[in-house]
């Protein structure tokens, strides 16, 4: 399967500027029904409110290891890491993070980049921080081989964390997520530009690698399982680039062209711009940068929460995006009682200035830096091109 997008199958060069407008506690989930096994509450009479929220990359480097290692009893322990962000994402009716890291198991040796394998506690220190559903296709899918996606999936499923992405088996028919939640069908496909190395011909039906056809076909199996929203989370772009490249941008209009509402983006590891037009009912966030990691200056350690309400009216049982928003976030690293801590911290909290003891208050510093991020998110505002040009710079996979 070719990894990049086939633009022998869309049929069009678009150059269009859309007007935009972008909109800046219930308990999360403990699982959620999937649609082939569980059997959809009709919807009542009423205006039905879901919220979404969407992270950024989860990444297990081998400093941030180290530091949630809690060496007086032999394990890891990443809640303290997510403690500040942990009521956001449990606020939620839907929580979704892309896990870009295995949990192959100790037998393949904890380790960082650039083959990472992180301690399998992630996957439960994930939910109880409130995620539940988490996409697994990413350039480091492969970085254990087959049996460490394998292994990954099984951690997942044990937890009860949904995901969609990577597959153990060749031969599985469906490979998007529909899930079921206040009686609204919201369906998940996750796809990813390519991986680290070479794939051989066995091992890649177990990735969703991008490619027009493949995309279209999961939208179509999502139609026909009657999805009232269709969200995608892709793995695309370049890394460390602020800005979308033509290639994103097509990719994009594609979806939105053949039925997707929402789009999250991965893989460049900084935040790039969002985009909601409200006239046609759909949103996309390039990149949400880095949820959880050890990468550090030049934007990356920053990231974002995508946060969608979507909302279906009583007058025509449709499901519409309500509201849209980005939660700007940071990682932190500091010493706690002579021991380095990693924080994920909303930013949005140093303005407000509400952190708690024992978080440094020289934090609040940091606050300065919303004005840039907001600017830079909204940056797309009626500049929402689409270039004729076909052409853009390879994917680096070094991270």
């Amino acid at each position: 399967m070719n990894c990049r997008i086939n633009y022998q199958h869309i049929s069009f060069c678009i150059a269009l500027t859309i007007c935009v407008s972008l909109f800046h506690d219930i308990q999360a989930r403990d699982s959620i029904d999937y649609a082939h096994t569980q059997t959809a509450l009709s919807a009542p009479d009423t205006s039905v409110s879901i919220r979404i929220l969407c992270t950024g990359d989860i990444m297990t480097h081998k400093p941030l290891i180290e530091a949630v290692k809690v060496k007086s009893a032999k394990k890891y322990d990443f809640l303290p890491s997510m403690e500040l962000v942990a009521p956001l994402l449990r606020s939620a009716d839907l929580t979704i993070g892309n896990l870009e890291t295995v949990l192959a198991g100790d037998q393949y040796g904890i380790s960082g980049y650039p083959t990472f394998n992180g301690p399998q506690i992630l996957a439960s220190d994930l939910k109880k921080s409130g995620f539940n559903f988490l996409t697994t296709c990413n350039n480091h899918s492969f970085d254990k081989g087959s049996r460490g996606l394998k292994h990954t999936l099984s951690i997942l499923d044990s937890q009860g964390i949904a995901h969609t992405g990577t597959f153990s088996d060749t031969a599985v028919a469906e490979r998007s997520s529909l899930l079921i939640i206040k009686g609204c069908r919201i369906g998940i496909l996750a796809f990813t530009y390519g991986t680290n190395g070479e794939l051989t011909r066995r091992i890649t039906p177990l990735i969703n690698l991008i490619d027009s056809t493949a995309l279209l076909n999961e939208i179509n199996s999502l139609k026909s399982r009657n999805a009232d929203i269709i969200i995608a989370v892709l793995h695309f772009g370049v890394e460390y680039q602020m800005t979308p490249t033509d290639e994103q941008r097509n990719i994009v209009r594609y979806l939105w062209d053949n039925g997707v509402s929402i789009v999250f983006g991965h893989h460049p590891h900084v935040l790039q711009p969002a985009f909601f037009d409200t006239s046609a009912n759909r949103f996309v966030i390039f990149s949400l940068g880095n949820f959880l990691s050890n990468q550090q200056g030049n934007n990356r350690d920053l990231g974002g929460i995508a946060d969608i309400t979507i909302e279906k009216s009583s007058r025509d049982s449709v499901f519409r995006i309500r509201s849209a928003s980005i939660h700007p976030t940071g990682v932190f690293l500091w010493n706690h009682k002579s021991h380095v801590r990693y924080s994920v911290v909303l930013l949005d909290s140093l303005k407000t200035g509400s952190l708690p003891p024992p978080y440094p208050s020289s934090w609040k510093a940091k606050a300065d830096t919303l004005s840039f991020i907001n600017n830079h998110l909204y940056s797309l505002d009626r500049k929402f091109f689409y270039a004729d040009s076909t052409t853009n710079a390879s994917p680096d996979s070094s991270r």
